[in-house]
């Protein structure tokens, strides 16, 4: 009965707040947070999931922030956008979540989190093997005469995402299986080089687009993200092709299309599961595969360019089209109408898009499109702008009612004189009326 009565109890998402989360972190030590708003559609989506995730996750408690309620916490937290989640523990280390949305995956890497990043092995082959059998298209071994906490620390970020394993050995060395090719690090052992070897060896060489992953390759710094839309029943010839081409291009010193892996991020999509997605470039249908697309979000307009590939010149289609566009020779698409419609004035008035100011865009409308953007990209800073902007006009206000208030000036005496204008004093200043209008901005 009593086993029957506890099967009936389920864990609710524990709210935070400013005035319980140092408590809630010094009483559990961890905690899984999501950061989200109310009108936010994504958040909307991931509530049953996070609802779930809280009645089957006993590792850590899975908890939520309302950022329009607790502005000054997630401003704290640096969240910019919506969901985002974090773990956070009592040492004040917070770590980003940034993979897919599962249920599944985020408790895994939540999990994963508390263990050490590295696990020593007797063996190379040990950990060669136990790295094998993670399922990763990238593991990472690492030898050393010992196992230090800085190597603990250099691993972290990637923690939860690849597999790690130490070997004790006579000197240091650090190499990673990327899809069955061994890679050795070269560089010197310090934080940043380790960090970067790692962050370019994390994929396979054509790794599959999916929501785990979207995020990391769409953000590689330098790179803009280039994927290969296709129907995987049709085109997998075309898929494991594109992955030897991409392999060679990476282990290549010299290789004249080298361009191609040093300036964009090649992965393939399935066009078929991710049909409404793929439509939204130039409509693009799943008769229509295999299409590359540029995907060119992070700076300045979100632009895009897609370019069909024929399975008789796979490679000469696409290093052809890369080319074109690192020339800057292509025409691009754009994902928003403001965009677009800025880059056309732009070509007309012969000025660069990052340069043009249409005319008749005076400081109300860019006040006005500086406040759209804030609401929608960075609600609490949006908030926090407005109450500082309430208080100077507040402020500004008194200060005119004080200074404005009336200052009877008193009747000097007059002096009795003999000049015919001395007997009479003069009239006291006429008032002074003065205007002080303050305009705020709607929207």
């Amino acid at each position: 009965m009593l086993l029957w009565l506890l099967s009936l109890v389920t864990a609710e998402v524990l709210v935070l707040t400013k005035d319980n989360i140092d408590s809630q972190l010094a009483e559990h030590e961890n905690l899984f947070v999501k950061f989200f708003a109310p009108w936010c559609g994504h958040c909307k989506r991931l509530a049953p999931t996070w609802e779930e995730m809280s009645n089957e996750f006993t590792v850590m408690p899975v908890c939520e922030i309302d950022c329009t309620a607790e502005t000054e916490l997630c401003a704290k937290y640096g969240v910019s956008g919506y969901p985002t989640i974090k773990l956070l523990q009592s040492s004040g280390a917070v770590i980003d979540y940034d993979g897919g949305r599962e249920k599944d995956e985020m408790m895994t890497w939540a999990e994963a989190m508390l263990k050490p990043a590295l696990v020593e092995y007797d063996s190379a082959d040990d950990a060669r093997a136990k790295g094998e059998a993670s399922g990763k298209s990238t593991y990472y071994v690492l030898e050393g005469p010992i196992l230090k906490d800085i190597h603990e620390d250099f691993f972290a970020p990637l923690k939860g995402k690849h597999f790690f394993g130490f070997v004790k050995g006579v000197e240091e060395k650090l190499y990673a299986i990327r899809d069955g090719v061994r890679i050795d690090f070269k560089g010197k052992f310090d934080r940043h080089s380790v960090q970067k070897f790692l962050r370019q060896n994390r994929h396979s060489f054509f790794p599959e687009l999916g929501t785990d992953n979207f995020q990391e390759l769409l953000q590689t710094p330098g790179h803009n993200l280039t994927f290969l839309a296709i129907d995987p029943s049709k085109h997998d010839t075309i898929r494991r092709y594109i992955s030897e081409f991409a392999k060679k291009l990476m282990l290549s010193e010299n290789d004249p299309n080298k361009f191609v892996t040093d300036k964009y991020t090649l992965s393939y999509l399935d066009g078929v599961r991710w049909a409404q997605f793929v439509e939204t470039f130039n409509g693009i249908k799943t008769e229509d595969l295999p299409q590359l697309i540029i995907y060119d979000v992070l700076n300045g307009p979100k632009k895009y360019y897609t370019a069909p590939i024929s399975e008789d010149n796979i490679v000469g289609d696409i290093t052809n089209f890369l080319r074109k566009h690192k020339a800057g020779a292509l025409q691009p698409s754009y994902i928003d109408k403001e965009d677009k419609e800025r880059a056309e004035a732009a070509k007309k008035a012969g000025k660069a898009e990052a340069e043009y100011v249409p005319s008749g865009v005076g400081a109300t409308d860019r006040i006005v499109a500086y406040f759209n953007d804030l609401l929608t990209t960075n609600f609490p800073l949006f908030v926090a702008t407005c109450l500082i902007g309430t208080c100077i006009i507040l402020s500004l206000i008194v200060a005119c009612c004080c200074t404005g208030k009336k200052t009877k000036a008193k009747k000097p005496v007059a002096k009795k004189s003999g000049s015919p204008s001395a007997g009479r004093s003069p009239k006291s200043d006429k008032k002074k009326k003065g205007a002080n209008a303050t305009k705020e901005q709607s929207q």
